[in-house]
């Protein structure tokens, strides 16, 4: 593995029922939108929420650059997708509820090369069917690097929603995955 073809990885963390015991506060605090959800809530005090994981973020010397609080609901199948506006392609994804078999994380290579782009709120490029293949997937049920530069969905086929705060940072932190 490098970093050309890196898609995801498990990441050990020290205190790791701590650290999701305060996301759990945290997501309680911030309540379940009945929507689909992707927000950035760094400015809604997402580290002073999480002093465990803030204290193990400075000693990695990790600059956090935004968190983002995901909801996908029950039974839905994200569009795939690439975060082409996240700082760098690593994003530290936590899972806080419905994240285990029956929602899994897929990934894709492109057999086009210029897709539609999706205008909006949310710009993202759009991909039929026949303009994508799948090649491999995960389960984040537990902390996981995730390449989001690499097209990507979610399916969720489960009755409960599933929901993970994602961290993405100013530098990409490489070295926590061995690269």
């Amino acid at each position: 593995m490098n970093k050309d073809n890196f898609l995801y990885a498990p990441v050990n963390l020290p205190n790791w029922p701590q650290i999701q015991a305060e996301m759990v506060a945290f997501r309680n605090k911030l309540g379940t939108p009945k929507e689909w959800f992707f927000q950035n809530v760094e400015h809604m005090g997402a580290l002073s929420a999480m002093p465990t994981l803030h204290n193990w973020f400075k000693s990695q010397n990790m600059q956090m650059a935004e968190c983002v609080y995901i909801i996908t609901r029950a039974r839905v199948i994200t569009n795939i997708h690439k975060d082409i506006f996240a700082p760098n392609p690593l994003a530290l994804n936590f899972p806080v509820e419905g994240c285990g078999a029956g929602v899994r994380t897929h990934f894709y290579k492109e057999l086009i090369d210029v897709p539609f782009v999706q205008p909006g709120k949310n710009p993202h490029y759009d991909y039929k069917p026949h303009e994508i293949e799948q090649y491999d997937s995960t389960c984040v049920d537990q902390p996981t690097m995730l390449n989001v530069h690499v097209l990507h969905s979610v399916n969720n086929l489960t009755d409960q929603d599933r929901i993970v705060f994602s961290f993405r940072f100013r530098q990409a932190p490489w070295g926590l995955i061995g690269l």
